[in-house]
């Protein structure tokens, strides 16, 4: 599969770059070019700006620890944005064109955002001694705890063990680190986390590991994008070696249906089959909603003043548009404190364009 592996490279290297170019565009810093001798971490570190001020390189220590931190995270199966990916992939799509699915999935605060709500929820604090109180609001319902509970690990998150150990060794008095180990060691204790068997996950540390390491909370999210995609092009891989099946989820259907519908699409059909015989379509009628509003009109006029009532009531109720069955949604990211959208938020699209460009070269 030389191929697919030829554009798995072409892939990783694309996100990345666009990655760099909108973390130097946030930051109002010139962007830097790859070193083309070092290694796609060291190139992560240099491309976004985060260099050591007296050599102008990354840091070695902060390479070797987010190293060990996206070994954590490299994949975590067929998560959310996971599964977006895959469904691109299954169209046969492009490796790109599925990456920015995935993009978009994680985008959101339940998801990949999660880790950069937590990590402003623990600046807004302000120190462990606040913890109580935001616990408190939290079992009343008047606060949402970001990093609290996991819906598939229901006792310890095993991540959480080595991002601490990695936030020992960068420094274990980071007031943000307190405030989280403070949140973790009450909830830990409580009878109504306890009961609910609601634990600490990787989100609640993750933040602070790479606030230690001298990121932006803005631009958080997109480092786990980056850190997932290696995992990411690993499923499309995989995918790319067998059969393909296009991904079409089951959906049923659990409205009303007035009338018969055997009977509706018998009558459709042999109109069809009539029209197609003869080769004329001009006499050939599909039933629209304007037509089963006037039956329905017609119905409640046979009924009379004294049927009409309710029973008509029923008849109309029964005739709708599809505009009428569908609600759209619209889950908005809160922007950051500054009154800025965050980096994840603001920058989404340019992300997008920009993989689109980086296709064509």
């Amino acid at each position: 599969m030389p191929a697919v592996d030829k554009a798995i490279i072409k892939t990783l290297g694309a996100f990345q770059i666009c990655v760099g170019l909108a973390a130097c565009h946030r930051a109002g810093i010139p962007s830097r070019p790859v070193d083309a001798n070092g290694s796609f971490l060291y190139n992560m570190f240099l491309i976004t700006g985060n260099v050591d001020n007296s050599t102008g390189k990354p840091n070695p220590t902060s390479v070797y620890h987010i190293r060990r931190l996206w070994a954590l995270g490299a994949d975590l199966g067929h998560t959310n944005s996971t599964a977006a990916f895959l469904l691109g992939a299954s169209t046969l799509a492009d490796p790109l064109s599925c990456l920015i699915s995935a993009l978009s999935s994680g985008y959101g605060i339940m998801h990949f955002g999660a880790a950069e709500a937590s990590l402003r929820s623990l600046v807004a604090i302000g120190g462990k001694d606040n913890v109580p109180n935001l616990i408190a609001k939290v079992k009343r319902r008047e606060a949402k705890l970001f990093g609290y509970g996991h819906r598939i690990f229901k006792t310890v998150d095993p991540r959480i063990l080595f991002g601490a150990q990695i936030m020992n060794e960068l420094g274990s008095d980071h007031p943000l680190l307190q405030v989280a180990m403070e949140i973790d060691r009450i909830a830990s204790e409580d009878e109504y986390f306890v009961s609910r068997k609601l634990q600490a996950n990787s989100d609640l540390y993750i933040g602070v590991v790479y606030t230690a390491l001298r990121f932006e909370p803005s631009i958080v999210p997109v480092m786990i994008m980056l850190m997932r995609s290696g995992g990411l092009m690993a499923h499309w891989r995989e995918a790319m070696g067998q059969p393909v099946n296009i991904w079409r989820p089951q959906q049923f259907y659990t409205g009303e249906v007035s009338g018969s519908p055997a009977d509706s699409y018998d009558a459709v059909a042999s109109e069809w089959k009539t029209a197609r015989a003869v080769g004329n379509l001009n006499n050939f009628h599909m039933p629209s909603a304007s037509d089963n509003e006037e039956k329905s009109i017609s119905v409640e006029a046979a009924a009379g003043p004294s049927e009409a009532g309710e029973d008509a009531q029923t008849v109309k109720t029964n005739v709708s548009t599809p505009e009428s069955q569908v609600a759209a949604i619209s889950v908005a990211k809160p922007d950051s404190e500054e009154g800025e959208p965050s980096i994840w938020h603001s920058t989404l699209s340019e992300i997008k364009d920009l993989t689109r460009l980086m296709s064509l070269l």
